[in-house]
């Protein structure tokens, strides 16, 4: 999806700018070879995880938890 994400200003840690970026998520799901049922997961939480976020100015790559 296309959507807007604060990117932190990488010479200012208080200074933000609202970037348009594509956000690929999914969720995962842990299984056992030969089991039908998922195990539990750390991550495996309600809603969508996001495995990458590209810049949709520049094409680079946002990592989520670093805002940059």
């Amino acid at each position: 999806s296309l959507s807007l994400m604060r990117i932190r200003m990488p010479n200012d840690s208080k200074t933000y700018r609202m970037v348009p970026a594509w956000f690929f998520q999914g969720k995962e799901q842990l299984m056992l070879k030969g089991s039908d049922e998922p195990i539990d997961n750390p991550r495996n939480f309600d809603g969508l995880y996001p495995y990458l976020v590209i810049n949709a100015v520049d094409g680079s790559i946002i990592d989520p938890s670093l805002g940059y």
